[in-house]
């Protein structure tokens, strides 16, 4: 048994984390953790990522800049993109 998948895919936030702001800081590495985790899983759910994202942060925009109070849509199992205006 081996978690070779998992390491490879830490290792981008392991490596980018010294350019980040507050690297050295407890919270933005929690922060780091909890991220690449909802990231990941939505991914192996098929979530489209940047779909994901834009949603979730137009919820908090829509919110007064807080997190949605309806936090189960948001897990990546539950995800539902929302509906896009369609072109003429």
């Amino acid at each position: 048994m081996d978690n070779n998948g998992s390491e490879r895919a830490l290792r981008s936030g392991a490596l980018a984390r010294n350019n980040f702001y507050g690297s050295g800081s407890v919270w933005s590495g929690e922060l780091l953790a909890m991220m690449l985790t909802i990231l990941k899983t939505a991914q192996m759910h098929q979530v489209n990522l940047r779909r994901y994202l834009i949603d979730y942060l137009q919820a908090c925009a829509e919110n007064g800049r807080q997190a949605p109070k309806d936090l189960d849509r948001w897990l990546p199992w539950n995800y539902k993109p929302k509906e896009t205006a369609s072109g003429p």
